[in-house]
């Protein structure tokens, strides 16, 4: 049992730790899954030792006949436990050092100073966590340290600010010093009703396939979308672990050590519970900060230019659309106004000419998806859309976007991350009259007017997602109300890209730096 679990541990461990980035971790995960399938096979052939309990003990020597002893809805339980405990430490440590560079921009060094207090609180916490087993029992403080974990891993998806990256790193290891401890003491108990080394050796090879599976997983989520990704796959793996232990009744005849203190109960037992919620609402509260146009909680987002000085930017999503686009191209010209249009990369596909134009009479074109969809920015880690979009316009119009605007303001942590590995920024906005629901041309004006201020970015459309044909008259016969407005109040209208003192393009459409 010692060597196949000290072989998996180091499988995991060298793989997580060792391989380049450009290792493909897939090949990773098949080399640690078969490593580990080995273990597990070589665990069955050991002999058992006499259970602590004789009438325990159950005749037959077939092959695999120690399975049986998973018929336990406690054992099942626990051993998926396991299995996602160590698969929660492979994946933290295989983010480690890319956490602390890309996300805190310090070196590993630096980011090993930062974390020190949270490892001297892990250590606190060891020293406690069997105490405080003894008086309210295994299970609770399994699933509150879990808790802990997830509530941790997940703030520090989200968070860059130094002083709370230590407070939930140090939430984080005190959790992981809580529930571990815990975790080894229940398989000593559960294991003196059986067969006590299959079930250790059962128990800690399903923990190692975590440590392999861990780390492989993790890896390829970094790689591809950043450690974002990769800490929200930690927290979650927690979170079925906490509610593992604490939601099923499958640990009601589980037997405790010592007699536990009701007060002390109580109170963890209520922490336990919200916390529980806390990280079952944690998505809900993900989803509404991501439609947040102006939260920097994921990555960086620009959302207006400089305060003291009085210029604004008007910005078009969603185009191009034919004859929208150039009806409003040639009002802004008139008025000798240069904007911004936000082009869909399918769009571009299909009015190539449309581009061409916006670029030659001086507009700005930026990146706003391929397809205008939402779920990319959630479900592909590499957010593939963001380059898609880059040729189609560059095939266009010969120009490569190095402004970013996600539709509809929606973004992810991976997302972002993807925009700045293109050396592109992310760019929202502070003035919206919400002129897609077609109100009076007066009231799209008033709006921008009553809202403006020195430095704004003015949201208005020219087209619809990928709609074809979409009517903007609404937007197009405001303009004239909107420019002389803001000229009358003082502003000068200049390009986006002079606002925020950025490039308005990139040298090059080549791979990501």
């Amino acid at each position: 049992m010692t060597v196949a679990t000290g072989a998996a541990v180091a499988t995991a461990l060298g793989l997580g730790l060792i391989l380049p980035p450009a290792f493909p971790y897939l090949a990773a995960i098949t080399i640690s899954v078969c490593a580990l399938l080995s273990a597990l096979l070589f665990v069955g052939w050991f002999p058992n030792a006499p259970p602590i309990k004789p009438e325990a003990q159950t005749g037959g020597s077939r092959p695999l006949a120690w399975l049986r002893l998973l018929k336990s809805p406690r054992r099942s339980a626990f051993s998926l436990i396991f299995l996602l405990q160590g698969a929660t430490l492979g994946a933290l440590i295989a983010v480690f050092g890319s956490y602390g560079r890309t996300s805190l921009h310090v070196s590993v060094r630096e980011e090993l100073v930062l974390f020190a207090p949270a490892a001297a609180a892990a250590a606190c916490a060891v020293l406690l966590s069997g105490s405080l087993a003894d008086r309210v029992g295994r299970i609770p403080v399994l699933g509150a340290g879990f808790l802990a974990v997830t509530v941790g891993v997940w703030g520090l998806s989200a968070s860059t600010d130094t002083g709370a990256v230590v407070l939930l790193a140090t939430l984080t290891a005190v959790g992981l010093a809580l529930a571990m401890p815990s975790a080894s003491a229940m398989a000593m108990d559960l294991a003196q009703s059986g067969e006590t080394a299959t079930l250790l050796g059962w128990f800690l090879t399903m923990e190692s396939i975590g440590h392999a599976v861990g780390p492989a997983l993790g890896g390829a989520l970094n790689q591809a979308g950043g450690p974002a990704p990769a800490l929200w796959l930690a927290g979650g793996l927690a979170a079925v672990a906490a509610v593992i232990a604490i939601v099923p009744p499958v640990w009601s005849k589980t037997p405790q050590v010592g007699i536990g203190r009701r007060p002390l109960r109580t109170i963890l037992a209520f922490s336990a519970k919200g916390g529980l919620v806390f990280s079952l609402g944690f998505p809900v509260i993900a989803v509404y900060l991501a439609w947040q146009p102006g939260s920097q909680l994921y990555g960086q987002m620009l959302t207006h230019g400089p305060r003291d000085r009085m210029e604004v930017a008007i910005t078009f999503d969603d185009g191009p659309n034919d004859p929208w686009t150039l009806r409003i191209a040639d009002t802004l010209d008139r008025y000798g106004v240069e904007g911004t249009f936000f082009t869909v990369g399918k769009n571009a596909e299909s009015h190539p000419e449309i581009v061409r134009s916006l670029v030659a009479q001086g507009h700005l074109i930026g990146n706003h998806s391929y397809r205008h969809h939402k779920s990319d920015a959630v479900v592909d880690p590499g957010y593939a859309e963001l380059w898609k979009a880059e040729r189609a316009i560059s095939s266009a119009a010969g120009v490569c976007p190095a402004i970013y605007r996600p539709p509809n303001g929606f973004h992810t942590p991976w997302q972002l991350h993807a925009v700045a590995s293109h050396s592109m920024k992310t760019v929202t906005w502070d003035v919206i009259p919400r002129d897609w629901k077609d109100p009076p041309p007066d009231e799209v004006a008033r709006r921008v007017l009553d809202s403006v201020k020195p430095g704004s970015i003015i949201l208005l459309h020219d087209g619809k997602d990928t709609d074809e044909h979409t009517d903007r008259s609404a937007t197009l016969n405001a303009l004239p109300g909107i420019i002389e407005g803001l000229r009358a109040k003082g502003y000068q209208i200049v390009r986006l890209d002079r606002l925020l003192s950025v490039p308005g393009y990139l040298e090059s459409c080549g791979q990501s730096k």
